[in-house]
């Protein structure tokens, strides 16, 4: 049996309405009906109607556009450490402090690829990390005992 999801708990948790007041929530829910959509169909609702919004989503749009340019330049110019260490910030709440713990979303083979690594070159990377104290990994889990330090490291150089 599929258990349904409140709409405005949905919405919550999407980046792109993160931050948005409970009114604007709430008519933002009230406001929507699931629907299929074809691959490039549209779909716009409140937008028109709520300024406030629509600069929302332009403003997190935009954030995302920034984080996207800045990962293809760090998988252009840094090394495969780095590029790792990246992609792990970026799935860890912005402005965390202290440790953190994060499942990998899919196999360390499927990451490798994603990163464009062999997967023996990304466990080297998993080593090398863990060594130096950065991350501790069990399995699929990553532990990150020091963000700030893990932060700092892959600012250098």
């Amino acid at each position: 049996m599929r258990r349904e999801i409140k709409t405005e708990a949905f919405l919550a948790r999407l980046p792109l309405f993160a931050g948005l007041a409970a009114p604007q929530l709430a008519r933002l829910a009230a406001a929507t009906t699931r629907r299929r959509l074809a691959r490039g169909e549209a779909l716009f609702d409140e937008l028109e109607r709520s300024p406030q919004l629509a600069r929302r989503v332009i403003a997190s749009l935009a954030r995302r556009v920034e984080a996207l340019v800045r990962e293809v330049e760090t998988y252009a110019l840094g090394s495969a450490a780095k590029r790792f260490v990246a992609w792990l910030l970026r799935r860890l709440p912005e402005g965390a402090l202290g440790e953190a713990t994060l499942a990998l979303p899919g196999t360390k083979s499927a990451l490798a690829s994603q990163l464009n690594l062999s997967a023996e070159h990304f466990s080297r990377i998993l080593r090398e990390l863990a060594a130096r104290g950065l991350i501790e990994v069990r399995g699929r889990r990553l532990r990150v005992p020091d963000l700030e330090r893990l932060r700092a490291w892959s600012a250098i150089g």
